[in-house]
């Protein structure tokens, strides 16, 4: 049914926790798997903005090259995709162009003030993700 999966990461281990279960449905489904993170850039100053953006990536780029050489040792074909914007809108944006069947993310279970007045980027996804979303609770608490 599903034969591109992506999961979405930030680095965190709530995040890691979706891992498992996409590599558990890559090899039920043959799927390959996207390990998408997003990056976003606050610096004012274009000099500052660049340095940052490319500090970012540097970081995203290694991060997510650990966890795709664990999940290749599992023979799952496995893709990397690294973004800059507001991470729910480059999540929507890419499931949409790339053909991604099912987004995968874990729910970081923010509450109170801060996730009011933050929103969650779990959410946004799920109501405007024109693909699947399969969102997992964390068991962890946030870092």
């Amino acid at each position: 049914m599903f034969k591109h999966i992506m999961v979405t990461l930030d680095g965190s281990k709530i995040a890691e926790e979706s891992i498992p279960v996409a590599i558990g449905m890559s090899k039920k489904m043959e799927a390959k798997v996207v390990l998408l993170q997003v990056v976003e850039v606050f610096s004012l100053l274009k000099a500052d903005k660049e340095a940052e953006e490319k500090a970012l990536k540097n970081t995203a780029q290694e991060y997510l090259n650990s966890i795709k050489s664990k999940i290749e040792k599992e023979g799952i074909q496995t893709d990397i995709a690294i973004l800059t914007g507001k991470s729910s809108v480059e999540i929507c944006n890419y499931a949409k162009q790339s053909g991604v069947d099912l987004i995968i993310m874990t729910a970081h279970g923010r509450s109170g003030l801060t996730g009011w007045a933050v929103g969650s980027v779990s959410e946004k996804v799920v109501r405007h993700a024109c693909k699947p979303v399969l969102l997992l609770r964390s068991t962890l608490k946030e870092e």
